[in-house]
């Protein structure tokens, strides 16, 4: 079958069918039940004694420990979706391949400069952060998969973001002309298009990986020991990490459920160091809350089903030399110039008042080259 010849619209449609309706179906009633404040919600689950949320331990559990019917629905459905985005995000790894860079040819340089003109692109077409991410992750997934040609890869990576807009952002209209206009005309619009196929056909039912974002969406539940403006402050920071972290070729070789929990650790680490609640939180003083948290309690293990251990801390330490070094570099030259750094797009785009300038938050900014020999040494829970 040529696959160039494939009708994308009725592939996508196939796709959407079956499982992924079902899962789609998961994820719209988990947003409708958890449609309320996270501490409340978050709490209660946290505090049901079972050490890890899945759904014939929570069966099994007494019936009174539910506050009410709907409770119980929504503690299963919670459960139902963690297990499916595990079981998807298994199936994702399974492909992975830790020579598809070298056998295309590519440099691993070349892979960052791609993935940094997707994030100029995607941002320029106002798409949504997790498109990037889907976008990006197509990129990666069809070279595990297939070896493509040095002077094709941009191209992988047009028709990689035409069939993550297509895919997860379907309100907005794919331009063939427009993308081909992007790249300087460099491939047409029918090139394009055939290579949007071939990577539809390639990756398959695989198009449904998660990314650390949808399981972000679940693991912040388990940050209920840290007060309602750090949970705040967890998401943007996480936010801002996560898309630093797309560049980082050494990173692919981890589940996007790995890496989540890895940036949340790195959040928790940098809390117990460098925390300035003192200085912003009425009615702290001098008090920290944070001196005697855990880096990583009981209910981080039951939501992420991952142990403080030497593999978390070793991604987490790759996401802290990403983030240090990007800070390092970026903030002086923005101080001193006040325009956008050459260096990190990502930079660029979270300095931003939209983003609350979360790339210049005063904890994210106090990691010091000595924090990252101690996210590995320092002591496991």
């Amino acid at each position: 079958m040529d696959p160039s010849a494939l009708n994308i619209n009725s592939l996508h449609q196939e796709e959407q069918e079956g499982e992924n309706a079902y899962h789609a179906v998961l994820l719209r009633q988990l947003t409708d039940l958890f449609g309320r404040p996270l501490t409340s919600q978050g709490s209660f689950i946290s505090e049901l004694p079972v050490n890890q949320i899945n759904v014939p331990a929570l069966v099994n559990l007494p019936v009174h420990l539910y506050r009410n019917k709907k409770d119980f629905m929504a503690t299963l459905l919670f459960a139902s979706t963690l297990s499916w985005e595990w079981e998807l995000d298994a199936v994702h790894m399974g492909a992975y391949n830790s020579d598809y860079l070298v056998r295309s040819g590519i440099h691993a340089n070349t892979r960052v400069m791609l993935v940094e003109w997707m994030k100029r692109v995607l941002w320029w077409l106002q798409m949504p952060t997790r498109t990037l991410h889907v976008a990006v992750g197509l990129v990666d997934l069809y070279t595990w998969l297939h070896p493509i040609l040095l002077q094709e890869y941009q191209l992988l990576a047009l028709a990689a973001i035409a069939l993550a807009i297509r895919f997860r952002s379907p309100d907005f209209r794919i331009i063939y002309y427009l993308l081909s206009g992007i790249a300087a005309s460099t491939y047409t619009q029918l090139q394009i298009a055939r290579m949007e196929a071939i990577l539809t056909y390639c990756v398959g039912r695989r198009i449904n990986f998660p990314t650390p974002y949808r399981f972000l969406d679940i693991y912040l539940f388990s940050l209920t020991d840290l007060p309602k403006s750090t949970q705040e402050w967890a998401r943007k920071a996480s936010d801002y990490i996560l898309d630093l972290g797309l560049n980082a070729e050494a990173l692919c070789q981890y589940s996007a459920s790995l890496r989540c929990a890895a940036v949340l650790l790195l959040l928790r680490f940098i809390l117990q160091r460098h925390c300035d609640c003192s200085h912003s939180d009425p009615g702290v003083g001098d008090a920290c809350p944070f001196d005697d948290m855990p880096l990583w309690s009981d209910k981080m293990v039951k939501f992420t089903g991952y142990g403080d251990g030497p593999l978390l801390r070793k991604v987490a330490l790759v996401y802290a030399v990403v983030l240090f070094l990007t800070q390092a570099t970026c903030i002086p030259f923005y101080l001193a110039h006040h325009m956008d750094t050459p260096d990190s797009s990502t930079f660029n785009k979270y300095v931003k008042p939209e983003y609350e300038e979360i790339a210049l938050d005063e904890k994210l900014r106090s990691l010091v080259q000595e924090d990252l020999a101690a996210i590995t040494e320092v002591e496991l829970d």
